[in-house]
């Protein structure tokens, strides 16, 4: 036997080795894991790193729980991890924390959740054994924290909501020229949302400024090269309507299709009436109607008020009955102009009541 042998030093040296190991070991077997899309056993892993203080480790665990990978969406929990993340300096984790809390996250019994807390079927099983305290509302004192942060260490995204902040005035006094700074700073880094920002700034949108449409237009054009639907939209407008550009009306109904077919709503609208204008040359009454409707059942007043004016007054026989249920369903959400529709097409309330069903 090796007299210099010690069986204690030997076992301790191995020990140590083990446990210098094991974090890689773990870090391997999370990349294995979710490779084969086996995300329950990354989450595992990742949580058996934890303990570690690794704020990328923090990271992803934060990205797993906002996303529903490997465990049920918890956005609580998720918060609580990109915290841990950055407060290790990892600036992504900033940014998803601005974001989060300017939009709020909610998960609601019966149907799948978004950044709108809107619900579907497709995990209506899943959502029956959430319980409650999993959902983050709006907050913009915070969102403005964690995007300033992030923003001001380079971060584009959060550029471009920072600035968003200042130009609403959300969780902070608006400001426009520190809008256009932070969408300039995003613009300038190829980001879409900052530079669809500094479209709008430059056109004019809520700050009462002299529009410049050439400058907006360059911006508009930048993001809906990228697929913005909200830039496509507003650089379809300017096109339409021809201020401060050559107009194209051509090519706005092009690109407000394109952000009408991403559920843009407002594009719906405007496409709608632009098919039902008699000025444009590629006038369609029926498409003009599609449209209309579509963004009526969403909610939009003035498109079912249009909707109900194109049923009366454009077509070869005008519809008044559903004109009539369209209007009703346009002032039971309020709307004015529909109310003094009706009160002139039916004073009494019950000349045209429905039985009849009209689908909008």
């Amino acid at each position: 036997m090796n007299p210099d042998f010690k069986p204690g030093a030997a076992l301790g040296r191995v020990l140590r080795r083990f446990k210098q190991d094991r974090p890689a070991a773990l870090r391997d077997r999370a990349n294995r894991s979710f490779a084969r899309n086996d995300n329950a056993g990354g989450v595992a892993s990742l949580l058996a790193l934890a303990n570690d203080g690794d704020p990328e480790i923090a990271f992803q665990l934060g990205d797993c729980y906002e996303r529903g990978i490997g465990v049920l969406h918890n956005f609580v929990e998720a918060v609580g991890w990109y915290e841990h993340a950055a407060a290790g300096g990892i600036v992504k984790a900033m940014s998803r924390l601005g974001d989060i809390y300017l939009s709020g996250r909610l998960i609601r019994l019966g149907g799948s959740t978004n950044a709108n807390g809107e619900c579907g079927p497709a995990m209506l099983g899943r959502n029956r054994l959430r319980p409650a305290g999993m959902s983050v509302p709006q907050d913009f004192a915070k969102a403005v924290h964690w995007n300033r942060l992030a923003a001001e260490r380079g971060d584009a995204d959060a550029q471009a909501r920072l600035g968003g902040q200042y130009s609403a005035g959300l969780g902070v006094t608006a400001n426009f020229d520190e809008a256009e700074k932070w969408f300039l700073a995003s613009a300038e880094q190829g980001c879409a949302s900052g530079q669809f920002g500094l479209g709008a700034l430059k056109a004019g949108a809520m700050t009462g400024r002299v529009a410049d449409n050439v400058k907006a237009a360059a911006w508009f054009e930048k993001a809906a090269a990228q697929g913005n639907p909200l830039a496509k939209l507003s650089l379809a407008l300017l096109l339409i309507e021809g201020q401060g550009i050559a107009a194209d009306p051509v090519r706005g109904a092009k690109l407000l299709t394109e952000a009408a077919e991403a559920n843009i709503t407002e594009a719906m609208f405007r496409l709608g009436e632009l098919y039902r204008g008699r000025s444009f040359a590629g006038r369609n009454l029926t498409l003009a109607e599609t449209w209309l409707r579509r963004a009526g059942t969403r909610g939009h007043c003035p498109a079912l008020l249009a909707l109900a004016s194109l049923l009366m007054e454009d077509l070869a026989t005008p519809d008044y009955n559903s004109a009539i249920v369209i209007l009703r369903a346009a002032a039971d959400r309020g709307d004015a102009g529909a109310r003094r529709a009706l009160a002139q097409l039916d004073p009494t309330g019950e000349a045209i009541r429905p039985p009849l069903v009209v689908n909008l």
